[in-house]
């Protein structure tokens, strides 16, 4: 297996900078006058952004055990987690309710600080199969009435 080095691999992005720039500077100057980015991209949406940030630092913080012990850098999915859920509850409520921008800055950051833990939480849930499993045969049984749960004899 070749030995990849961090000054090469910056070498070759920046020489694949260097060709693409002349295209991408083309497209933008033909095609770009005519676009107008959509509403979580607008200077308007920086504060959300900014508030979204703070919320997902705030959830880097919250510190549950059994989340954290999933994930190998649970500070930094926290975070990520918290800015995007963030900045995606805001984007939908705009969309549903189109509410003032100035409400959305302060509901950016109670979304991604109290969303991130429970996204995380949820997404540490579906991890184990076996969780899964009985969850949706509870489920199943429920609506129909018939057990289709695995027993021990089952397996072998």
């Amino acid at each position: 297996m070749p030995k990849i080095s961090i000054k090469h691999s910056i070498w070759f992005g920046c020489i694949v900078f260097v060709m693409c720039y002349p295209i991408v500077a083309y497209a933008a100057d033909k095609i770009a006058p005519n676009i107008v980015l959509p509403a979580p991209f607008l200077i308007d949406w920086s504060g959300v952004w900014l508030f979204s940030v703070g919320g997902g630092i705030g959830s880097a913080f919250v510190k549950m055990e059994q989340i954290d012990k999933r994930f190998y850098y649970p500070a930094l999915a926290k975070f990520l987690i918290g800015v995007f859920s963030g900045v995606a509850i805001s984007l939908l409520l705009d969309t549903l309710v189109n509410t003032r921008i100035g409400f959305l800055t302060f509901f950016a950051l109670l979304a991604s600080l109290f969303s991130a833990p429970a996204i995380a939480g949820g997404m540490v849930w579906i991890s184990k199969q076996e969780r899964v499993d009985k969850a949706l045969d509870a489920y199943y049984k429920q609506k129909t009435g018939v057990d289709v749960s695995l027993d021990k004899e089952d397996e072998k």
